[in-house]
Order: C-alpha cells, then sequence, then structure tokens
C-alpha cells in the first residue's frame, strides 16, 4: 500500500520508512504507517542538501562485489535521482577507468558513496572496507567532493521498489538492483538533515 502525496512535480517510489517519518514530521503529514510512499522534487526541495547541492551534478555509488550501481541527480535541474547504469567490478583499478570515463562524461561536482553500517549504526569490517575505496577514490579524483552515506537494507529496499513500480513491471530486475539500491542512496542523502 501506498500513500500519494499529490503535487504538480512527477512523482517517485521512496520506501525508506526512517526518511520517509522525517519527511512527514517536517512537513506535518499523516501517513498512516505505511512502509511506501511516494515523495517528489517538491518534497527534496524541503531538504537541507537539496539546497546545499543545488545545480551540482551528484553521482551516487553502490559499491557491490560483482556489480557496482551507479545513479545520478542534479537538484534543481532534475525532478529525481535517476539511475545511471552498472559496472561490472572486475577489480578496483578496472573500476576507477571506468568511473573517469562517466565522470568525465557527466561533469560530476560530488560523489556519494554507500558504506553499509549495521541497523544499529556500528561499524563492520565491511564498513572500514568500503570507507578505505571511497578515500582511495578521493585521492583520484581530487576535484571532487565525496561524501558517504549509509546503505544499510538498500537492496531490500530496491527488491521491494521494483516490486512495486510498473517501471519493473512488478519484478526484481537483478540486472537493474544495484542501480535501484544507489537511486535509493542518493534519495537517502538528499533528505538527510
Amino acid at each position: 500500500m501506498s500513500v500519494e502525496l499529490s503535487y504538480k512535480d512527477k512523482l517517485i517510489l521512496f520506501s525508506n520508512p526512517f526518511i520517509v517519518k522525517l519527511f512527514a514530521r517536517k512537513c506535518n503529514i499523516d501517513l498512516m504507517h505505511k512502509s511506501t510512499y511516494f515523495i517528489t522534487m517538491q518534497d527534496f526541495k524541503n531538504f537541507p542538501n537539496f539546497s546545499k547541492f543545488a545545480g551540482k551534478n551528484l553521482m551516487a555509488i553502490d559499491y557491490g562485489e560483482k556489480v557496482i550501481g551507479l545513479a545520478s541527480f542534479t537538484p534543481g535541474r532534475e525532478p529525481f535521482p535517476l539511475g545511471r547504469g552498472r559496472i561490472v567490478n572486475e577489480g578496483f583499478e578496472k573500476f576507477i577507468s571506468q568511473l573517469t570515463e562517466i565522470i568525465e562524461e557527466d561533469f560530476v561536482e560530488v560523489i556519494i558513496f554507500g558504506v553499509p553500517y549495521l541497523t544499529d549504526g556500528t561499524e563492520t569490517d565491511k564498513s572500514r572496507e568500503m570507507i578505505n575505496k571511497m578515500n582511495k577514490l578521493s585521492e583520484v579524483f581530487t576535484d571532487i567532493e565525496f561524501h558517504q552515506q549509509d546503505e544499510t537494507l538498500t537492496t531490500e529496499a530496491a527488491k521491494e521498489r521494483m516490486l512495486n513500480s510498473a517501471q519493473y513491471n512488478f519484478q526484481i530486475d537483478p540486472k537493474k538492483i544495484d542501480e535501484v539500491s544507489a537511486i535509493i542512496i542518493l534519495e537517502d542523502f538528499i533528505s538527510k538533515t
């Protein structure tokens, strides 16, 4: 079930309950305890990171062992974050090479790197590994601003989103799951207060 928050802007499915509750509290909206909601660009404008990064080309990275998902967004110019594809993980150096092409093509100014934590926020070995990868990227791409974003349960949220979306024929598409996870990472980052 979902609640549609009606605005004139194009709607997106937003399934992170924490962010939805934060949004609802900020805007005094009663969401009737649902777990999936529609949020629009109009809604994003209510969050500090939207105005802080307005006009900047953002990219989110969901770094997986097999596949790396990418998403992009320019707050104020695009209605919502969009998938930017995926890179098959054939090693970190090859990833840097492929990412360089995308960064140059899209004029990326800010990278949001997904870092997994436990649900209570505790750092793990995997968290430290991803932070280390992000730090290595920041050494390569010195002109780009880097931020980390908690990506806890984004794969599950991506599966839920696909099952609830006609865009994916109400099915989980394994070739798109990492890209959708990156979209969620970017949405969460913009929505962060």
